[in-house]
């Protein structure tokens, strides 16, 4: 469900896989939306009916799981909206490489791993929660339409470089 404030949107979801190792809380995870899509994403979340999974179309995969699925249809969807080329060898989960390579430089290292849902690296970060306002401040720094690898360097004197 779509949540808004006086200064941006989240959404908060939890797993609904019963038996996921991973979900050892029954609390729901925040998820701020960036600027860039906080509208259209909050306009699909409210045709969603209350309790209703993130994608109730998808079906569920021989493990009663819809990540898979919903991977492979958001791959397709953004095939035909071209956002990914046809014949790309990439899959959905690259985009979670993109974004980290987006956010390095821009979020810190242990608010860029909560937000993408990495372990940490002691016990002590796994206490607690980072503000929701934080967040959404954290993930303003990150131009989604940019070249996460244009960093301004001329090509010909990394060759040169190497050399």
């Amino acid at each position: 469900m779509a949540r808004e404030t006086s200064d941006f949107r989240y959404f908060a979801a939890k797993s609904r896989e019963i038996d996921d190792p991973e979900n050892h809380t029954s609390t729901p995870r925040r998820f701020p939306l960036h600027s860039a899509i906080r509208d259209e994403v909050a306009e699909y979340l409210a045709t969603l009916p209350p309790g209703s999974p993130l994608f109730p179309n998808v079906k569920l995969d021989r493990d009663g799981k819809r990540g898979h699925n919903a991977g492979n249809t958001l791959w397709k969807w953004l095939r035909k909206i071209g956002v990914v080329t046809k014949g790309s060898k990439k899959c959905f989960h690259s985009h979670r490489h993109t974004y980290e390579t987006h956010c390095r430089g821009l979020i810190d290292k242990d608010i860029r791993n909560y937000l993408m849902g990495h372990g940490a690296a002691d016990v002590s970060a796994d206490y607690g929660k980072y503000p929701i306002a934080r967040l959404a401040r954290e993930i303003e720094k990150v131009n989604p339409l940019a070249d996460p690898e244009a960093d301004g360097t001329d090509e010909s004197e990394v060759a040169t470089l190497a050399a």
